[in-house]
């Protein structure tokens, strides 16, 4: 299932706080992870490699896409289980907050607008509450 990214990223070069932006994934899937990839890609550049948590991405192949377009999955056991981070061709890195498929939308929607905010420099756990 491909469906538009619910995705809400901070202004290109400011990185300030703990994230760059916003993920609210439909669901956790191997479409969901390629689809926010190439919605960065234009503000950011070309995803190859993703990190991220196994709570709820643990059935994810290590290798998604194909061709040019393969994403390789780092997945981790530890750490900050609400964040993505997404590795440039270049090495440059880009921090998203990730809400659960499952979260509320009104919720997800303040959570979305505070890790958007570029006035707000909470961290992860300090903008999920």
């Amino acid at each position: 299932m491909t469906t538009t990214p619910r995705l809400v990223l901070r202004p290109t070069g400011l990185h300030l706080g703990a994230v760059d932006g916003v993920w609210w994934p439909h669901e956790y899937s191997a479409d969901e992870l390629l689809a926010v990839a190439a919605a960065v890609e234009p503000s950011f550049q070309k995803v190859v490699r993703v990190a991220l948590s196994t709570e709820g991405w643990a059935d994810i192949p290590r290798r998604i896409g194909t061709g040019d377009d393969t994403l390789r999955i780092d997945l981790f056991r530890t750490g900050e289980r609400h964040t993505v981070r997404l590795v440039g061709e270049d090495g440059r890195l880009m921090d998203l907050l990730l809400i659960a498929p499952d979260t509320e939308a009104g919720a997800a929607d303040a959570e979305m607008k505070a890790g958007a905010d570029t006035d707000d420099l909470r961290t992860v756990a300090e903008l999920l509450g």
